[in-house]
């Protein structure tokens, strides 16, 4: 059995305090790794911020998308409380709200500031600036949303129901169930 453990606290100082058992402390301490947080590697976030970029793109089967210079102004400047999570979420709202190749800084959207900002201060997307689709989501079933977001997909990737399956994020087992259950012939 292999244990990966991840904390932002000081193990040992909390031994020392008594608020955290010595013997599971050496039994976790085989490998130690400290990674800064993201607000300390400001000469590596660029580079971060781009791979994590490309991995959300790939993965959603979507062309490549480039950072502004704005942009990549604006992440240096967030100090990244959520850390690569926080960011890896920015990254893909970004890629939802971008119209075109470039991300732009108005399209970062910070969720950091729910802890410590009233709701109403909250900084909510610009509904001109989304990509215009045409699709309106309300008023429908979550089975006719499926039923489109299946259709849709598999239109856009030219019927690969297994490429559909994993832009979507499921198995292709999965796609088959589904276009059966939801009477979808391709």
């Amino acid at each position: 059995v292999r244990l990966i453990a991840a904390t932002h606290r000081d193990l040992a100082e909390l031994c020392r305090q008594g608020t955290f058992r010595q013997d599971l402390y050496f039994r976790l301490l085989v490998l130690n790794l400290e990674l800064p947080p993201l607000r300390h590697r400001s000469t590596e976030l660029a580079n971060i911020a781009d791979s994590i970029l490309s991995r959300i793109c790939e993965r959603q089967g979507c062309p490549k998308k480039s950072i502004s210079a704005a942009a990549a102004e604006r992440l240096l400047s967030h100090s990244w409380p959520g850390n690569i999570r926080e960011l890896e979420n920015v990254l893909e709202r970004a890629i939802a709200y971008s119209a075109s190749d470039m991300i732009k800084a108005d399209e970062l959207q910070f969720s950091s500031n729910v802890f410590s900002a009233p709701e109403s201060t909250l900084q909510q997307p610009d509904p001109a600036a989304l990509p215009q689709q045409g699709y309106e989501l309300a008023g429908k079933t979550l089975q006719e949303i499926e039923r489109d977001a299946i259709i849709d997909t598999l239109k856009m990737l030219g019927g690969n129901k297994a490429k559909s399956a994993r832009t979507l994020g499921i198995s292709e087992k999965s796609i088959y169930n589904k276009m059966r259950r939801l009477n979808i012939e391709f």
